[in-house]
Protein backbone atom coordinates (compact mmCIF):
# COMPACT_ATOMS: atom_id res chain seq x y z
CA UNK A 1 0.00 0.00 0.00
CA UNK A 2 1.06 3.68 -0.42
CA UNK A 3 3.08 5.30 2.35
CA UNK A 4 2.81 2.02 4.27
CA UNK A 5 -0.73 2.79 5.36
CA UNK A 6 -1.91 -0.67 6.34
CA UNK A 7 1.19 -1.00 8.69
CA UNK A 8 -0.51 2.32 10.57
CA UNK A 9 -2.14 1.60 13.90
CA UNK A 10 -5.43 3.44 14.19
CA UNK A 11 -5.41 6.13 17.34
CA UNK A 12 -6.56 5.50 20.14
CA UNK A 13 -10.51 6.15 20.72
CA UNK A 14 -11.47 9.63 22.08
CA UNK A 15 -12.87 9.30 25.43
CA UNK A 16 -16.56 11.08 24.91
CA UNK A 17 -16.73 12.54 28.29
CA UNK A 18 -13.26 13.98 28.28
CA UNK A 19 -13.14 18.22 28.33
CA UNK A 20 -11.56 19.78 25.65
CA UNK A 21 -8.27 20.54 26.99
CA UNK A 22 -7.96 23.48 25.22
CA UNK A 23 -8.96 26.75 26.71
CA UNK A 24 -10.12 29.91 24.29
CA UNK A 25 -9.05 32.46 26.39
CA UNK A 26 -7.61 35.39 25.99
CA UNK A 27 -3.86 34.23 25.95
CA UNK A 28 -5.22 31.95 23.14
CA UNK A 29 -6.83 34.79 20.84
CA UNK A 30 -3.76 36.60 21.76
CA UNK A 31 -0.87 33.99 20.36
CA UNK A 32 -2.79 32.50 17.17
CA UNK A 33 -4.53 35.76 16.33
CA UNK A 34 -3.15 39.23 17.48
CA UNK A 35 0.82 38.05 18.15
CA UNK A 36 3.13 37.02 15.64
CA UNK A 37 5.37 38.06 12.81
CA UNK A 38 2.34 37.44 9.99
CA UNK A 39 -0.18 39.17 11.81
CA UNK A 40 -0.51 41.23 8.85
CA UNK A 41 -0.25 38.34 6.59
CA UNK A 42 -3.18 36.49 8.41
CA UNK A 43 -5.33 39.34 7.95
CA UNK A 44 -5.04 40.00 4.20
CA UNK A 45 -5.63 36.03 4.03
CA UNK A 46 -8.98 36.40 6.00
CA UNK A 47 -9.99 39.58 3.65
CA UNK A 48 -9.03 37.32 0.22
CA UNK A 49 -11.41 34.33 2.41
CA UNK A 50 -13.55 37.03 3.09
CA UNK A 51 -14.00 38.16 -0.36
CA UNK A 52 -14.11 34.43 -2.18
CA UNK A 53 -17.07 33.32 0.38
CA UNK A 54 -19.18 36.54 -0.12
CA UNK A 55 -18.38 36.47 -3.94
CA UNK A 56 -19.79 32.30 -4.07
CA UNK A 57 -22.74 32.84 -2.08
CA UNK A 58 -24.08 35.82 -4.14
CA UNK A 59 -23.29 33.61 -7.02
CA UNK A 60 -25.48 31.20 -6.15
CA UNK A 61 -28.08 33.29 -4.27
CA UNK A 62 -28.19 35.52 -7.37
CA UNK A 63 -28.35 38.60 -5.12
CA UNK A 64 -27.04 40.59 -2.69
CA UNK A 65 -25.67 38.63 0.73
CA UNK A 66 -28.10 39.95 3.21
CA UNK A 67 -27.25 37.79 6.47
CA UNK A 68 -24.43 35.55 7.71
CA UNK A 69 -24.31 32.86 10.91
CA UNK A 70 -20.42 32.55 12.02
CA UNK A 71 -20.17 28.79 13.23
CA UNK A 72 -17.31 28.80 15.81
CA UNK A 73 -16.64 33.01 15.11
CA UNK A 74 -14.08 33.35 18.07
CA UNK A 75 -13.99 37.24 18.86
CA UNK A 76 -15.57 37.48 15.47
CA UNK A 77 -12.82 38.43 12.98
CA UNK A 78 -15.15 37.61 9.78
CA UNK A 79 -17.37 40.52 11.03
CA UNK A 80 -15.18 43.44 10.07
CA UNK A 81 -14.42 42.25 6.33
CA UNK A 82 -17.98 41.07 5.65
CA UNK A 83 -19.32 44.48 7.02
CA UNK A 84 -16.70 46.38 4.87
CA UNK A 85 -17.85 44.53 1.72
CA UNK A 86 -21.42 44.23 2.33
CA UNK A 87 -22.42 47.32 5.46
CA UNK A 88 -25.73 46.61 5.65
CA UNK A 89 -25.42 43.05 6.38
CA UNK A 90 -26.55 40.99 9.46
CA UNK A 91 -23.79 39.11 11.40
CA UNK A 92 -24.84 36.92 14.04
CA UNK A 93 -21.54 35.16 15.80
CA UNK A 94 -21.58 31.73 17.58
CA UNK A 95 -18.56 30.35 19.47
CA UNK A 96 -18.13 28.36 22.92
CA UNK A 97 -15.15 30.61 24.21
CA UNK A 98 -16.95 32.65 27.28
CA UNK A 99 -13.70 34.96 26.74
CA UNK A 100 -14.81 35.76 23.39
CA UNK A 101 -18.55 36.45 24.42
CA UNK A 102 -17.80 38.04 27.77
CA UNK A 103 -15.15 40.78 26.01
CA UNK A 104 -16.93 41.67 22.15
CA UNK A 105 -20.26 39.65 22.16
CA UNK A 106 -22.96 43.08 22.86
CA UNK A 107 -20.82 44.72 20.46
CA UNK A 108 -20.11 42.44 17.53
CA UNK A 109 -23.43 40.53 17.93
CA UNK A 110 -21.57 37.30 19.26
CA UNK A 111 -23.39 34.64 21.34
CA UNK A 112 -22.09 31.69 23.44
CA UNK A 113 -23.21 28.42 22.04
CA UNK A 114 -21.07 24.89 21.83
CA UNK A 115 -21.23 23.46 18.46
CA UNK A 116 -23.51 20.54 19.43
CA UNK A 117 -26.12 22.71 20.80
CA UNK A 118 -26.49 23.66 16.85
CA UNK A 119 -28.77 20.87 16.89
CA UNK A 120 -31.48 22.43 18.05
CA UNK A 121 -30.88 26.48 18.99
CA UNK A 122 -32.26 28.94 15.63
CA UNK A 123 -31.56 32.04 15.73
CA UNK A 124 -34.35 33.38 12.99
CA UNK A 125 -34.29 32.99 9.79
CA UNK A 126 -31.84 30.81 7.68
CA UNK A 127 -28.78 33.21 7.02
CA UNK A 128 -27.42 33.28 3.39
CA UNK A 129 -23.78 32.26 4.56
CA UNK A 130 -23.28 30.07 7.20
CA UNK A 131 -19.25 29.97 7.95
CA UNK A 132 -17.83 27.60 9.75
CA UNK A 133 -14.06 28.43 9.35
CA UNK A 134 -11.16 27.21 11.31
CA UNK A 135 -13.44 24.86 14.14
CA UNK A 136 -14.40 21.46 12.74
CA UNK A 137 -10.98 20.03 13.35
CA UNK A 138 -11.30 20.66 17.29
CA UNK A 139 -14.83 19.17 17.52
CA UNK A 140 -14.99 15.94 18.92
CA UNK A 141 -17.37 13.22 16.54
CA UNK A 142 -20.32 13.08 18.44
CA UNK A 143 -20.83 16.69 18.89
CA UNK A 144 -20.04 17.19 15.03
CA UNK A 145 -22.30 14.97 14.09
CA UNK A 146 -25.20 16.82 16.56
CA UNK A 147 -24.36 19.80 15.16
CA UNK A 148 -24.26 19.02 11.35
CA UNK A 149 -27.72 18.09 11.87
CA UNK A 150 -28.77 21.31 12.60
CA UNK A 151 -26.84 23.23 9.75
CA UNK A 152 -29.33 22.44 7.04
CA UNK A 153 -31.92 24.63 9.18
CA UNK A 154 -29.70 27.37 10.04
CA UNK A 155 -28.58 28.14 6.41
CA UNK A 156 -31.07 29.41 3.36
CA UNK A 157 -28.35 29.90 1.11
CA UNK A 158 -24.72 29.10 0.62
CA UNK A 159 -22.51 26.83 3.70
CA UNK A 160 -18.65 27.93 3.74
CA UNK A 161 -17.48 24.64 5.31
CA UNK A 162 -13.62 24.65 5.75
CA UNK A 163 -12.21 20.83 6.62
CA UNK A 164 -8.93 19.78 6.83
Amino acid sequence: MLGGWNNRRPPPPRDAAAPMSKRYDRRYFDHWYRRGDNASGRTALLRRKVALAVAVAEYYLGRPLRSVLDVGCGEGAWRGPLLKQRPDIDYLGVDASEYAIARHGARRNLRLARFGQLEHLRFGPPADLLVCSDLLHYVRGDELRRGLSGFAELCGGVAWIEVF
